[in-house]
């Protein structure tokens, strides 16, 4: 696989829909394909669900973690994942249950909390904005 640009990153939303906030643990995680995924990323994405790094490395255990495997450890039902290169959108995912209790699947249209990613975002379309003079910091002058 190609190493991804310093313009590539990868934008990723987990939620807890109200149905599934029960005490029973998250229903098995299972993907949905966005039906238009081109082949030519189809490595990158499969790269990205299978090479899941730990916190820590410990020997002797394998290192890469699938998206599965973290999404039951962390019992998270679904969460979705948009990839950008150059500003463009290469693809997006979804996993997981959009609803445990009613069987449904997270899909490409599935919405979810933005949480504490947010502010990341935010703080990267300002800096991209300074960056191309977009937005500029003036400083409050004293009357």
């Amino acid at each position: 696989m190609n190493s991804l640009s310093g313009k590539t990153f990868a934008l990723c939303a987990a939620a807890l829909p109200l149905t599934s906030c029960t005490s029973s643990p998250p229903p098995e995680p299972a993907s949905a394909d966005v039906p238009s995924v081109r082949s030519d990323v189809t490595e990158r994405i499969e790269a990205i669900e299978r090479g899941l790094l730990p916190p820590v490395i410990v020997a002797g255990e394998a290192p890469n973690r699938t998206i599965e495997e973290r999404m039951r450890e962390y019992r998270i039902p679904a969460l979705s994942i948009a990839v950008f290169d150059n500003y463009e959108l290469q693809w997006a995912k979804a996993y997981g249950m959009a609803d445990g209790e009613a069987g449904s699947r997270a899909t490409g249209a599935t919405l979810f909390l933005a949480g504490a990613i947010s502010k990341s975002v935010n703080a990267l379309g300002v800096m991209l904005a300074a960056a191309d003079a977009t937005l500029a910091h003036r400083p409050r002058q004293r009357q």
